[in-house]
């Protein structure tokens, strides 16, 4: 069984005339079949926007922000989008948390016996 979390967050910097800046941690959810999914605490970091916004998550309120910094324990189970809202509703920004599934190879079978009659 494989879970990852890319914990390579990403910095979302929107355009100048916006000055919206926000990091989402962890960046993906990776998982080794389709029946597996990731649980955790998901950081959200803001900067530079006020008053502070809210966030939803997958179209559904998550709250809003008291500080620069908000953790959602979430569990996983598809690609994730979180869309930043200004207080007004307005939407600034968002970032897709991919959800993703690493075929492993199966184990390939030895070939030859670890022995040799010549040694």
């Amino acid at each position: 069984m494989l879970r990852i979390l890319l914990c390579a967050g990403l910095l979302i910097t929107a355009s100048a005339t916006d000055a919206v800046e926000w990091e989402v941690q962890p960046g993906a959810c990776l998982v080794s079949s389709d029946d597996e999914f990731c649980q955790a605490d998901v950081e959200v970091q803001i900067e530079g926007i006020t008053p502070l916004p809210c966030l939803r998550v997958n179209e559904k309120p998550a709250g809003c922000f008291t500080s620069n910094r908000m953790i959602l324990p979430l569990k996983i189970t598809r690609d994730t989008r979180f869309t930043l809202l200004s207080a007004e509703g307005e939407k600034l920004d968002s970032f897709l948390l991919p959800y993703q599934i690493i075929e492993q190879r199966p184990r390939r079978r030895r070939v030859r016996l670890p022995w040799s009659v010549f040694e």
